[in-house]
């Protein structure tokens, strides 16, 4: 059976360089003690005191905002994201105000989002914790850096609230009539959101994933642009870090491993990332079932939003960096924006 705890685990820094590459050419004795299944059964569930019932409730779509947004704050309020869509905030706002905390952002007012009505008055939690209702609906437009990197001379480096809602990122927002801290909100009355169980990764499992992950073919892709400013590949890199993270599903009992791989480049250099996710069985086996590259900084989360027993990832992504939720094989569902006009070094 997972010993599992409801302590949280941080994400560990496995095996780094040199270390990992014995562990690739090993990859075979280590594949001998925990052999890659192409069906793991996972034959124990969680104990019985760490699962969670879910009740008869209506199927929740994990598309609505209210089953998961993200929380923005803008000065002294607190707004829940509804949509990127410029055809939800699109119409004339009202009077803007723009506040530079924690990013430069503009907040005005809007009377269209006719689908958006309805929720107004919602009562949701923030980070599972704090209740606020929705009073309104907002655009807000959000960015970070200095015009001149945007293109616009000739200022005193300030920004105006019309070049921040031309040059930044623009969603449709909800206010709460409270501030609430935290990343997160939900409907207060949908069933709490499910979480992933952590689980500590035994040194063995991770160098058997670690091992596989950078023997796929998937590894391979940044080979020819490394090669063009470094010598051998990026799986050789002494700045290599491989990241492990496992979690049981509260539900089913299901154990799923995380690998996150990465050489962070520099200015300029080259880099790649790659992350590949992988169901467990109690014996240990393991077999791969998605793998993915992109700008992954690191996974914040691991949660069920519609309770399916398939887990989506918040991710933090990209230079500043922004949180994303996606699918666990890094389908990207939404994301919350803040562009960054500066430069990088």
């Amino acid at each position: 059976m997972w010993n599992v705890t409801r302590l949280a685990v941080p994400m560990c820094g496995v095996l780094i360089g040199s270390s990992l590459l014995g562990a690739i050419a090993l990859h075979e004795r280590a594949a001998q003690a925990l052999p890659i299944a192409s069906e793991p059964a996972i034959s124990e569930p969680v104990a019985a005191a760490e699962r969670v019932t879910v009740g008869e409730t209506a199927p929740i779509d994990r598309a609505d905002p209210r089953a998961y947004a993200f929380v923005i704050t803008a000065g002294d309020t607190t707004y829940v994201q509804l949509s990127t869509k410029p055809e939800d905030y699109a119409g004339t706002p009202g009077a803007a105000r723009m506040v530079d905390e924690p990013a430069l952002t503009v907040v005005a007012p809007i009377a269209g989002a006719a689908r958006f009505q309805g929720f107004i008055g919602t009562h949701v939690l923030v980070d599972g914790t704090c209740e606020a209702t929705v009073t309104g609906l907002v655009k807000i437009s959000r960015l970070s850096g200095t015009p001149s990197h945007a293109g616009i001379e000739g200022t005193d480096g300030t920004w105006t609230a019309r070049e921040v809602v031309a040059h930044g990122e623009s969603v449709l927002a909800a206010a709460l009539d409270r501030r609430c801290t935290g990343t997160w909100a939900r409907a207060a009355a949908l069933p709490p959101l499910l979480r992933g169980i952590e689980v500590p990764v035994t040194p063995a499992l991770a160098a058997a994933a670690g091992a596989d992950l950078l023997a796929s073919e998937e590894a391979k892709g940044p080979d020819a642009d490394w090669a063009e400013q470094q010598a051998g590949n990026w799986r050789a890199s002494a700045d290599l870090v491989v990241d492990t993270r496992m979690v049981v599903h509260p539900v089913t009992g299901v154990g799923w491993l995380f690998v996150h791989a990465r050489v962070g480049g520099g200015c300029g250099g080259p880099s790649a990332n790659l992350s590949g996710v992988y169901r467990v069985a109690t014996s240990g086996a393991f077999v791969r079932t998605a793998i993915s590259s992109g700008e992954l900084e690191r996974i914040d989360d691991i949660i069920d939003v519609d309770a399916d027993g398939r887990f989506e990832l918040r991710t933090l992504t990209g230079f500043l960096p922004n949180p994303t939720l996606t699918d666990a094989d890094g389908t990207k569902l939404e994301e919350s924006v803040v562009p960054y006009f500066g430069c990088p070094c």
